[in-house]
């Protein structure tokens, strides 16, 4: 049986007094007897009973929750996720490099309507920050294309021959999916074009 934390944290506070004070044959006794009762390495175990005896409270050895910084402002995110869309959503890698020719590019041509403060914060940002910042929205945009493409099979599965826009793909009448290639369009093309 395992113990829990609460418990572990107990037993180590009773053996500390008593560790402090021993001789090294029975602070090895106190390792071996700490080590299996909480199931613990030696090397841990002597962690532990330095800590608890450095500071009683174990509350205390717990880390205050930070409240987060925000470097950039909303107006400033909004700015980016215009840029990354602009480019159809490449990586912070891929983006950062090509942000200031694409910033300035949309402020000229009066598509990113933003103060001159919001277009430095955006270019003094790293590729690391776009990612973390633009998380949250590639997330939402993948579900969206997933379930795009959801409802593209199920309108295929009813109705092979409807168009969903396959970028210039043209199935020929009463064809199916598995038998329409390349040479089935060329060969329907070269027919319909001559006389």
């Amino acid at each position: 049986m395992e113990l829990d934390l609460a418990t572990r944290r107990r037993v180590t506070a009773m053996m500390v007094r008593k560790y402090a004070k021993a001789t090294r044959a029975e602070k090895s006794a106190m390792l071996g007897q700490l080590c299996e009762v909480n199931g613990w390495h030696r090397d841990h175990a002597r962690k532990a009973l330095r800590q608890a005896a450095a500071c009683p409270d174990p509350a205390a050895l717990q880390r205050r929750q930070r409240s987060p910084v925000l470097r950039y402002q909303p107006e400033v995110i909004e700015a980016l996720v215009k840029v990354w869309a602009g480019l159809d959503g490449p990586t912070g890698k891929r983006l950062a490099p090509a942000m200031p020719t694409l910033v300035a590019s949309l402020v000229a041509h009066g598509e990113l309507d933003v103060p001159p403060e919001v277009v430095d914060q955006l270019l003094a940002m790293s590729p690391a920050t776009i990612d973390r910042r633009l998380a949250r929205i590639r997330c939402e945009a993948t579900l969206r294309r997933e379930l795009v493409d959801q409802a593209r099979v199920a309108v295929e599965v009813a109705d092979p021959d409807a168009d969903l826009g396959r970028l210039g793909q043209q199935r020929a009448p009463g064809s199916s999916r598995s038998t329409w290639s390349a040479t089935t369009a060329a060969t329907s093309m070269a027919s319909s074009v001559s006389p």
